[in-house]
């Protein structure tokens, strides 16, 4: 199994200084898309143990960008989760665990967006 990147659309050096911890994860979709493969990732992420990391829109129901070849996962660290000591090292690890599940279903790179950042960027409040 080959190594995945990451690819983050906003500063990850500055995750500390975003509003909230909103994000989706977009994962690349396999060149061959067998029916049912979907099916069978959701069910991994189902049964993962997630340290801070909740799927605020349950993880039975992603999108799937046929546009960008992707599947999108919103997730989100709740603000009492975030307030923790360690939140940011539990957020990597978490993220780690997720795109571990997809790659060893065969999904590829990991694209991580901010919401609050792309709502910025639309607003014309970010540079």
């Amino acid at each position: 199994m080959r190594e995945r990147n990451v690819h983050f659309y906003f500063p990850p050096h500055e995750i500390g200084n975003l509003p909230s911890w909103r994000f989706e994860l977009g994962f690349e979709l396999p060149r061959h898309f067998p029916e049912g493969l979907l099916k069978v990732a959701i069910e991994k992420l189902k049964h993962l143990e997630l340290r801070v990391v909740a799927f605020p829109q349950g993880v039975e129901r992603p999108l799937v960008d046929e546009v960008r070849a992707r599947a999108v996962f919103a997730i989100e660290v709740p603000p009492v989760r975030r307030a923790r000591e360690g939140s940011l090292e539990d957020w990597v690890e978490d993220v780690s665990t997720l795109l571990r599940a997809m790659t060893e279903t065969g999904f590829g790179d990991l694209f991580v967006d901010s919401v609050d950042c792309r709502a910025q960027e639309f607003l014309g409040m970010r540079n």
